[in-house]
Order: structure tokens, then sequence, then C-alpha cells
């Protein structure tokens, strides 16, 4: 009698979980302190033993975490190719508008010529030649929208980009335009020094005397006057060795900084694409690390699940429940 109670006490009831680790309540079955079941609580063995749970997690984090590195790259040059093309973008319509200031002060200068040339119809006589007043007034308000355009684009163009349009803009066309010092001394001298002012000045410079020009000319109809108005022949000068070539010097300005721009993109990709393939190797690497770990784990703890005598697994519920959990990872990783 006294023999079964002992055995009652030793074998819990079905369902009860004495101990959190199933492998540290299995030698208490035994009744064996010394038997090879029992774990050592301070022995650096028993962190391989952790719950499937946390083991489940941890190998989804770090998938996450392969998962991302991989895609950085991707992620890293579309983000990049986005912004890199916005900037391209921009710098192309700085382009456009920089040719088209040019057409319209073509336009101007020319219509003005051919209206004067010509024989006048009622319509224009009727008008006044004032639709080339008014066609200037939109080339100056243009002017300055492209001004606008060209300060909001400073922070996509290179430092010495910015340095060249502020000085043709304003500080005088001849040191951006002309390479030897005499061509440089007869440009700062000529036309009563406008081109020694900068762009911006030379186009006012062009533009009011040919306000003045048609000013004169619907007073006096004199066409012959008007043509010959020393006036206009100081804007075409100015038009023609000056300001057209500071549109055309900016515009091709602009294509080397977009080219920079694209060459620089390549550089960039080209650098990360190497750390890419380098990472992808130390990634793999790794992996192999962690996987050969996962199977010593996985075959430590099915050698350990081996010595557990099949009594002591059905009167532990902790040590069944273990087993159920593992069985998939055992069975797959199996030798």
């Amino acid at each position: 009698m006294e023999t079964a109670k002992e055995e009652e006490k030793e074998t819990p009831a079905d369902g009860e979980d004495e101990d959190s680790n199933p492998l540290q309540g299995a030698s208490g079955a035994q009744g064996d302190e010394t038997s090879i079941l029992s774990v050592d609580k301070n022995s650096p063995h028993i962190k391989k033993y952790i719950p499937f749970n946390n083991s489940v997690i941890w190998t989804v984090l770090r998938l996450i975490a392969l998962v991302l590195v991989l895609e950085s790259y991707f992620l890293f040059g579309y983000f990049s190719s986005v912004n890199d093309l916005n900037d391209v973008m921009s710098m192309t319509v700085e382009q456009a508008s920089t040719y088209m200031q040019n057409i319209e002060n073509t336009l101007a200068l020319r219509g003005l010529q051919e209206i004067l040339a010509a024989n006048f119809t009622s319509k224009v006589y009727s008008q006044d030649a004032s639709y080339i007043t008014r066609y200037i007034d939109k080339i100056e308000a243009d002017h300055e929208t492209y001004h606008m355009l060209q300060l909001q684009d400073a922070s996509i163009h290179s430092s010495g980009f910015n340095t060249f349009v502020e000085n043709i803009m304003f500080a005088g066309l001849c040191n951006e335009l002309l390479t030897s010092e005499a061509e440089v001394v007869a440009c700062e001298t000529a036309l009563g020094g406008i081109p020694k002012r900068g762009l911006y000045q030379a186009n006012i410079g062009m533009w009011e005397p040919l306000r003045l020009v048609l000013a004169d000319f619907n007073k006096t109809r004199d066409r012959k006057a008007a043509l010959n108005d020393p006036r206009l022949i100081v804007a075409e000068s100015l038009h023609e060795n000056y300001t057209s070539k500071a549109y055309h010097k900016i515009a091709e300005r602009v294509q080397e900084d977009v080219e920079d721009k694209i060459s620089e993109a390549e550089k960039i990709m080209l650098a990360v694409f190497v750390v890419y393939l380098v990472a992808l190797a130390v990634i793999f690497v790794l992996w192999q690390v962690l996987i050969s770990s996962t199977n010593d784990d996985l075959n430590a703890t099915r050698t350990t699940m081996g010595l557990i005598p099949p009594d002591v697994i059905r009167a532990k519920k902790s040590i069944r429940d273990y087993m159920i959990n593992t069985s998939k990872l055992l069975f797959s990783s199996g030798n």
C-alpha cells in the first residue's frame, strides 16, 4: 500500500504541468537525481531548448530583416530615380524657357521690322501697331517668370552653374561670352556700356528702344525714318551680338548640368549595386551559419527527446505539448 501511494505522488495527473521546462522535470519521474535526463540550469546548453513559439518569431524576424536588406537596393533605386528624374525634368523645362526667351526677343524685333518695311494694311493703321507694344509687355512679364524659375532651380544646379547665371544676368555679358581681353574691353564699351551691365539690363535696353520707335512711328507714320532709327539699330545689335548669344550659352550650360546630373546618378547607383552584391555575399554566409546552427539545435533536441522514456512522455503533459509543437521542425530537418 505504501509503495502504491508513493507512485501516485511521483506520477502527476494528466493535464498537470509541474515545470515550465519539460526536460527539467523528467528526472523526477525516474526518482534518480543523477539521471542523464536531469538538466543543470547553469549549463550553457540549456539555452538551446527555448520555447517553440519564441523560436518561430525570432526566425520570422530574421527573414523579414533579410527581405528588407534584399529589397533595400530596389527601394533606394526607385526613390533615387524619381528624385533624379524630377530634377532633370525641371532643368529641361528651364532649358526650354531659355530658348523661348530668345525666340520671343527675335519675334518682337523681326516683327517690328517687317511691319515697318511692309505696305501697311488698314488693320495695322487702326491698331497703331499697338499689338507689338503689348507683345513686348508680354515678353517682359515672361522674362520675370523665367528669372523666378532660375531662382527655384538653383538648388538642383551645381554651384558653378549658379555663379555663371548670376554673373551673366547681372554682372556682365562680356566676361562670360568672350575669351580674349581685347574682345572683353570692346564689349564693355559697346552700345553705351549696356552689355557690361548683364543680360537683364541688356533686355531692357532692347525693349525700351522698340517701344520708343513704335511710339514715334504712330505719331509721324514715317516708315523710312523708323527703319533707320538709331534706337532700332542699337536694339538689333544688342540682340544679335549679345542677348541671343547669352541665352544660347545659358541653354548649353543647363544641358551640361543635366548630363552631369545623369552621370552622377549612374555613379551612385553603380556604387550602391557593388555594396548590394557585397551585402548579398555576407548574407549568404551568415544565412548558412544560421541554418547550420538551427540544424544542430534540432538534432540536439531530437537526440534529447529520444532519451526520454515513453512512460515519462505519457505522464508529462508539458513534454507531450513540446514534442507536438516541434515535431514538424524535427521531421523537416531530418537526416
